[in-house]
C-alpha cells in the first residue's frame, strides 16, 4: 500500500490524528476536509487555518495558512487539503458540480484506498460519486438516533454497494448488525484515541480568571443538548446543598437547554452559554477537576478523547459507548442514566475524597497510549482493513 486518500465531512479531530499515524508508516496520506465558502471561519474542532485563498474546489494548505497543523504531520507524508463547496445546504447543484469535479481529480490519482469520514451532508452524493471505485470504506460516527428511531440512507446505500465500514465502539458495531442487518465481516471496529489537535490551539482565555480552582471543578461543556443529562443535574443539586461551598461546576457551550435557568440560579454554578473554540475547550477542561457526562442516551463521544489529554477523570452514566472507554473506579466513575441520586452520590464522593481525583486522573492519563485506543493500534488496524 502506496498511497491513500482521507474524504472528512466533520469529524476533523480524529481523521486528522488517523492521517498522522498512517503516514507515519511510511504511506502517502491526502487529507482532504470538507469546508463551506460561505462564512467560513476557519476554525472546527481541532482545526484552525487562516489566511487563505478562498475558491471553490480542492485547495492544499501551506504553513503560512494552517503552522499548527502542517507543524504536526512534519516528517511524515501527510498533505492537508481543505475541498471548499458553496455551502452545507443552500445551493445543493452548485455543491454537486464542485464535488463532482473535485471527486473526479481524487480519483484520477489512483489511490489504493479513499477513505470517507462523516455520514451527514453530502456523503450520500460523494458515496454515489465513489462507489464503484476499487477499495471505498466508510468511517461511520453515527447510524441515526440514539434511541434507534430513524435510519441513514447512507448507511442502506453503503451496505447495498458493498462497501467496507468502520464504526468507533462496539456499541454502534451492535446496533448496526440488529439495525440494519449488514453483514458482520462488512464492519470493523477500530476505536479512534487522543483528540491530539486540539491541544494544540492551547492557550490562555479570558474565561479562565472565571474559575476559582481553590475549589473542586466540575465541568460540563459541549452542545448542551437535551440527551447531555442537564435536567438531571438540576435534580441532583438539592442532594449536595450541604457541601456546594466546596465544589463549583461549570457548564460551557452553546445551545438553548430549558435546566439552564434553574441551573445558574445555584451560587456554586456558572455558565458560558455559547459556542466554544478550541482555545476556550482546551481552557475549561485544564482549569477542571472531574469532567461530567450524565447523558441520557449516546452512542459514543469524543469528549474522553480529549480530557484525556489532561488526565482529567469522567463521572458518566452507562449508555452508549461510555462503559466500554471508561472503567468504573479505573479512568472515572459509571452511574445508571436518569438517575439523580447517583450523580449527587459520586460527586459527593469526590468532593469528600479530593485524593480520589488524582487516583483517577492517574489512569485517564494513560488512555490511549498502550491500549485499543492508541493511535498506533489504531493506524495498523485501519491499514489492515484498507489490505483486506
Amino acid at each position: 500500500m502506496r498511497k491513500i486518500a482521507i474524504v472528512s465531512f466533520f469529524h476533523p479531530e480524529s481523521s486528522l490524528c488517523l492521517a498522522k499515524y498512517i503516514g507515519q508508516k511510511g504511506i502517502k496520506v491526502d487529507y482532504y476536509y470538507i469546508v463551506k465558502y460561505q462564512h467560513d471561519d476557519g476554525k472546527y474542532s481541532g482545526f484552525e487555518y487562516t489566511n487563505t485563498i478562498k475558491y471553490l474546489g480542492i485547495h492544499r494548505l501551506t504553513y503560512r495558512e494552517a503552522p499548527e497543523i502542517i507543524a504536526y504531520f512534519k516528517d511524515t507524508n501527510v498533505n492537508v487539503h481543505l475541498l471548499r463547496i458553496w455551502d452545507y445546504i443552500n445551493h445543493p447543484w452548485l455543491n454537486k458540480i464542485i464535488l463532482k469535479f473535485s471527486l473526479r481529480i481524487i480519483k484520477n490519482k489512483k489511490y489504493d484506498a479513499i477513505n470517507v469520514v462523516g455520514q451527514v451532508g453530502y456523503v450520500s452524493y460523494i458515496h454515489n460519486e465513489l462507489k464503484d471505485y476499487k477499495n471505498l470504506i466508510h468511517t461511520i460516527h453515527e447510524i441515526g438516533a440514539h434511541d434507534g428511531h430513524d435510519r441513514l440512507p447512507l448507511i442502506e446505500s453503503i451496505i447495498k454497494d458493498n462497501s467496507k465500514i468502520i464504526v468507533h465502539s462496539h456499541h454502534l458495531y451492535q446496533r448496526l448488525i440488529s439495525e440494519y442487518k449488514v453483514d458482520k465481516s462488512r464492519v470493523s471496529v477500530i476505536h479512534f484515541g487522543r483528540f491530539e489537535t486540539c491541544a494544540l490551539y492551547e492557550h490562555p482565555t479570558e474565561l479562565s480568571r472565571g474559575i476559582d480552582n481553590s475549589k473542586i471543578v466540575f465541568l460540563l461543556y459541549g452542545f448542551l443538548a437535551d440527551y447531555k443529562g442537564l435536567d438531571v443535574l438540576a435534580k441532583a443539586l438539592p442532594f449536595l446543598s450541604d457541601i456546594e461551598d466546596k465544589f463549583t461546576i461549570v457548564i460551557a457551550g452553546s445551545g438553548d437547554n430549558k435546566s439552564l435557568d434553574t441551573l445558574q440560579s445555584y451560587r456554586n454554578v456558572v455558565v458560558y452559554n455559547h459556542f466554544l473554540s478550541n482555545a476556550e475547550m482546551m481552557c475549561f477542561i485544564k482549569n477542571s477537576s472531574v469532567i461530567l457526562l450524565p447523558y441520557k442516551s449516546a452512542s459514543q463521544t469524543g469528549i474522553i478523547s480529549t480530557c484525556s489529554l489532561y488526565g482529567k477523570p469522567v463521572i458518566a452514566t452507562k449508555v452508549g459507548a461510555f462503559p466500554e472507554m471508561v472503567k468504573d473506579g479505573g479512568n472515572g466513575i459509571l452511574i445508571d442514566p436518569n438517575d439523580e441520586q447517583a450523580l449527587a452520590a459520586a460527586i459527593r464522593g469526590i468532593v469528600l475524597n479530593k485524593e480520589s481525583i488524582d487516583k483517577l486522573g492517574e489512569e485517564m492519563s494513560n488512555w490511549g497510549k498502550d491500549d485499543s485506543y492508541s493511535w498506533l493500534s489504531i493506524a495498523d488496524k485501519t491499514i489492515a482493513l484498507y489490505k483486506r
